[in-house]
């Protein structure tokens, strides 16, 4: 049994997990900060954490430098603040800067049971159709999808779509990324027109279990503060918070 498996995944594990599984297109260091580049599309693959805290930093002239970067390129400055690396002082620092917060978000995590069953109605859906389903049933423009494919096919291993169907109609999608003993689940969405109906859970518990066969043990997903029913969902399949972030925008 691995240390990991022993006494769980610690927060930097699945901070990196979490962005190897939404991979950049460029990401440069600075300091212990990780600024992320794509195209544009999402906050995640387009902001700048400090993911790896060094004692005699000055982070404040770390932020000017991310700023003028970010300013470059012409695309929004943007801070992710990780609850367990960030300094006490920069939030608000950021926030008298003009710097706006956005989509406060739990991590959550759940040790998975090796007795975890696949359900019969979830299936492996193929890249095209997961990506039509989750703009579909999130009523996503068109227009992304080119972007949403680049990251996916970013992804280096252990990308998996997922479906659920009420006898032929695909009523819930998501994806998983399998990392070593971590599976990341994302994109975790219903059909409007058949939501309330338990598909969410029955989705997320195949997952998970494929998540087992793949040879993970721990499962983690992120999730806005703002979205109660769906934080429900996840603590009532066993999932607990590991840690927050939030965004600092200045558009």
């Amino acid at each position: 049994m691995s240390p990991m498996q022993q006494h769980g995944p610690h927060n930097l594990e699945i901070e990196e997990a979490a962005l190897r599984a939404w991979p950049a297109e460029q990401q440069l260091l600075f300091d212990g900060w990780v600024a992320r580049l794509s195209d544009g599309y999402t906050k995640r693959a387009n902001s700048a954490l400090l993911l790896y805290p060094q004692p005699e930093s000055d982070h404040l002239a770390t932020v000017a430098r991310i700023e003028q970067l970010y300013r470059s390129l012409q695309l929004p400055v943007i801070f992710r603040l990780l609850s367990f690396t960030t300094p006490p002082d920069l939030d608000s620092w950021l926030e008298n800067r003009g710097y706006r917060e956005a989509d406060r978000t739990l991590v959550m995590t759940h040790v998975i049971a090796e007795s975890a069953q696949f359900d019969d109605d979830v299936s492996v859906l193929d890249l095209d159709e997961g990506i039509e389903a989750h703009a579909r049933m999130n009523n996503l423009s068109a227009a992304i999808l080119p972007s949403h494919r680049r990251i996916l096919e970013r992804i280096p291993t252990g990308l998996t779509f997922f479906g659920l169907h009420e006898k032929e109609t695909l009523v819930a999608c998501g994806l998983s990324v399998t990392d070593g003993g971590l599976v990341g689940l994302f994109g975790i969405v219903t059909d409007p027109n058949y939501r309330r109906r338990g598909h969410a859970a029955r989705l997320v518990r195949g997952m998970l279990a494929q998540g087992v066969q793949d040879g993970a043990s721990t499962a983690y997903l992120q999730v806005v503060m703002s979205n109660t029913p769906a934080i429900a969902l996840y603590e009532s399949l066993g999932f607990r918070e590991a840690y927050r972030y939030a965004y600092r925008i200045r558009d």
